[in-house]
């Protein structure tokens, strides 16, 4: 009783599954969100971001990177990995 009713609740994942929601989740504006999110969690440290960002590998550092550069361009985060316009970036250790 209890496996049918998990079954129907929690479908199985299938590999399909998996690599649909990468077609759609890699180059998104959630992966955006989630690589400097990950960036400023992790004051900077990329072993960090990469080990956080589903579905990253190694081929991805360099696109990460610049993802991240453009960021602190454009005064979305900080070089020190801190995200503008949150209480740590104005010196609040909350």
């Amino acid at each position: 009783m209890w496996t049918q009713y998990f079954a129907r609740v929690f479908p199985k994942v299938t590999t399909e599954d998996i690599a649909r929601f990468e077609g759609e989740y890699r180059h998104s504006d959630e992966e955006r969100r989630d690589v400097l999110d990950a960036y400023a969690k992790y004051e900077g440290e990329m072993k960090h971001v990469m080990d956080t960002i589903m579905l990253s590998t190694d081929d991805d550092e360099e696109r990460f990177a610049e993802m991240i550069q453009k960021a602190i361009k454009e005064k979305e985060v900080r070089a020190d990995g801190l995200l503008l316009g949150s209480s740590r970036a104005h010196g609040c250790v909350c």
